[in-house]
């Protein structure tokens, strides 16, 4: 049986619904960093300006790791063809090639250097 992209999504938003920030310490930056998963992807999905609609804008989770997998050309025909925006919720590692194009457009870190200690 395949299960819907949306009933995907509505499952994991009402799992991270569950996270509460009452963790402390190196804990709760994995807490804070669930917490604003969930308001993107909630914003993204449910936002007027974004869906004017008001069908849901679809919204996929995508790991860096899969894509890397892709030749470039390959990788670069698949983000084309099937997303407007890309969005790195994530820190990207020096394993991971960076996204850069300008089609789609892609918000974040653009370069693995930025979360260097150094550039802190």
């Amino acid at each position: 049986a395949e299960v819907s992209t949306q009933s995907t999504g509505d499952s994991f938003l009402s799992e991270l619904e569950k996270v509460k920030s009452t963790a402390e310490g190196e804990a709760k930056r994995y807490f804070d960093h669930a917490l604003t998963l969930r308001n993107t992807i909630q914003f993204l999905r449910y936002n007027a300006a974004v869906d004017p609609a008001g069908v849901g804008a679809g919204v996929d989770l995508i790991r860096c790791e899969s894509l890397n997998s892709l030749d470039a050309s390959t990788c670069s025909r698949v983000l084309n063809k099937n997303y407007h925006l890309l969005i790195s919720m994530a820190p990207l590692s020096n394993e991971v090639r960076t996204v850069s194009s300008s089609s789609p457009h892609h918000i974040g870190p653009p370069v693995p250097d930025v979360n260097s200690v150094w550039l802190k």
